[in-house]
């Protein structure tokens, strides 16, 4: 049996993807953790208490942050190991490493936590020397990359189904909305290029949005620019500060930069949805979910999943 405790770490990412305090509904705090060992000393020959576990988050940016979350863990496994001698055999530092969805440093002043130069091995260097301070260099050390393994493995290829001009903004609408790409109903970016125009230099910015039929099918954050304008025209004063509620209410940019002769029926891909995207795929307003294909090194193309069909969606219904 492993523990899994609280590391009370936090920060560095969206609060719906941090696991790291007591607002998380993860891991046991302080007393918890104590009555499982009362209850494993208490059962010897049922639960040998093999590890502590903790996980801060995903997508988290700041290395202090693995460090802090590692000296929390070699305290308290020193203690359980002292107290569970050689049952006691690994510890989990969890995972949450970081990928660069956004490509370029410059490319936006809202990129945030989506663009990280920090790599596994970097952490590592950072946090095995305070887990084998304290427990030694015979002691297992576990992870979990989790998007930092998977996300750029996949991309997904999306069409332009229509395009409108409003106020001098030219709105592009893919046939991949939120119930292709769930996250991006949440404020997760996802860096997109118009894989047909590639060579193409000139460029616009687009508002970017999906077919279906919630206004928060878009590819910014409606909710974070809706809850900056509301406070400021709840509370005029505050529009000088308007800078600082979109720092701290608005985590996507607004805009995507393409070539500006992005139009109906050109291709975009969407990068970086390796991790979670696809098994996320859902039949939302009716639409089938797309297939997959692999792409070997060789340059092979393989179908890994067929596109569904209409059929597909009353499939397992009755009556």
């Amino acid at each position: 049996m492993a523990l899994r405790a609280v590391p009370h770490v936090e920060g560095g990412s969206t609060a719906g993807i941090e696991t790291g305090s007591t607002r998380s509904k993860f891991g046991m705090v302080e007393d918890e953790v104590a009555r499982c060992q009362e209850i494993a000393e208490d059962h010897p020959d049922a639960i040998a208490l093999a590890g502590l576990h903790v996980h801060i988050g995903s997508q988290m940016t700041d290395i202090g942050l693995y460090v802090a979350a590692a000296e929390v863990v070699a305290e308290k496994a020193a203690a359980i190991k002292a107290r569970f001698g050689d049952d006691f055999r690994h510890v989990n530092i969890g995972g949450g490493f970081p990928i660069s969805y956004v490509k370029y440093n410059d490319q936006s002043p809202d990129i945030g936590y989506f663009h990280s130069d920090l790599e596994p091995g970097d952490v590592a260097a950072k946090v095995v020397p305070v887990l084998e301070g304290k427990l030694g260099a015979d002691i297992e050390i576990l992870t979990e990359p989790g998007r930092a393994m998977t996300s750029d493995s996949g991309l997904l290829l999306t069409r332009v189904e229509g395009l409108k001009r409003r106020d001098g903004t030219t709105w592009l609408y893919l046939d991949a909305g939120y119930n292709i790409i769930p996250e991006s109903a949440f404020g997760w970016y996802f860096h997109m290029v118009t894989a047909n125009r590639t060579g193409e230099t000139n460029t616009d910015r687009f508002r970017v949005v999906g077919p279906l039929c919630d206004s928060i099918d878009v590819y910014f954050d409606m909710e974070g620019e809706a809850k900056v304008q509301e406070l400021v025209d709840a509370k005029p004063d505050w529009a000088g500060d308007r800078a600082l509620l979109e720092d701290k209410l608005v985590h996507m940019p607004g805009y995507r930069e393409l070539p500006a002769a992005t139009t109906s029926g050109d291709l975009v891909a969407i990068l970086d949805t390796g991790a979670y995207q696809l098994e996320l795929t859902n039949h939302y307003c009716g639409r089938p979910r797309p297939g997959a294909v692999m792409v070997g090194e060789d340059g092979s193309v393989k179908t890994i999943r067929r596109a569904e069909t209409p059929a597909d969606l009353w499939r397992g219904e009755e009556g």
